[in-house]
């Protein structure tokens, strides 16, 4: 009798075993998967820059969302006390360019005027953080 139980409780023990090396195998595979297949749309390059008017070589390139400021994980990172740490933002939406302002101290103007909400970039804006001037370029080659 005590055989045969201690084997059925082998087995239930093995089996549970499995199971679990099962789901963590699993697990694995399917977060491995989503890794591969997720990719932020966030950091997407596009064709658009903002080209510094002090010196034309600082240009940087703009993601479907790219944060300014002073911040070192801001993706353009200014190097200027009169920028905040998280200054700016400029984003792709409906295949359009849109800035807004982050609550910044010393503002955002874009063509010299103060931005309040979300504006829509046009090719040529000239665009002010604190006292920083960038040109914005779509379509840069």
């Amino acid at each position: 009798m005590y055989n045969a139980i201690a084997w059925v409780l082998r087995f239930v023990f093995i089996a549970i075993i499995y199971y679990f090396l099962y789901n963590v195998l699993r697990l694995l595979y399917l977060d491995i998967k989503n890794d591969a297949s997720e990719k932020d749309i966030r950091d997407i390059e596009t064709k658009a820059h903002i080209v510094s008017l002090r010196s034309p070589f600082d240009n940087y390139t703009l993601y479907n969302v790219t944060t300014i400021g002073r911040a070192s994980d801001c993706d353009v990172v200014l190097k200027n006390e009169f920028v905040s740490s998280k200054h700016a933002q400029i984003y792709k939406k409906g295949g359009k360019f849109w800035l807004d302002d982050l609550k910044s101290t010393n503002g955002t103007f874009v063509n010299g005027r103060r931005v309040r909400k979300p504006v829509r970039l046009k090719s040529g804006d000239i665009i002010s953080f604190g006292t920083e001037e960038f040109k914005f370029i779509e379509n840069f080659n």
